[in-house]
């Protein structure tokens, strides 16, 4: 089961596969969880299973929602799998500030 859990009012723990069939459910409870952070929001990716490009569409709406209401947005413990999929797309710059090392 995909979810988004809350870890505290800045940090929040993605769980499960981010695929086509699961991405769609996600976006609104992330922006609820950034909009409630009072500044920064730092994501954790530790837990999810499977990847593929809707993930980095999540990640770039979220990354676009935060920008618009001023909160700084973290992702650490991203897959591996995800890494190439920023590359091809052209998204290395976007995303350098943005993924750190957990």
């Amino acid at each position: 089961m995909t979810k988004l859990e809350s870890i505290s009012s800045t940090e929040a723990r993605l769980v499960g596969d981010v695929t086509a069939a699961t991405v769609s459910a996600l976006v609104a409870p992330g922006q609820q969880l950034l909009q409630a952070s009072g500044g920064k929001w730092q994501l954790d990716m530790a837990a999810v299973e499977k990847v593929s490009s809707v993930t980095v569409a999540l990640l770039l709406e979220w990354l676009r929602y935060a920008d618009k209401v001023g909160i700084s947005l973290k992702v650490r413990n991203v897959p591996a799998e995800l890494l190439p999929i920023i590359q091809i797309s052209g998204l290395d710059e976007i995303f350098s500030d943005v993924l750190v090392a957990a």
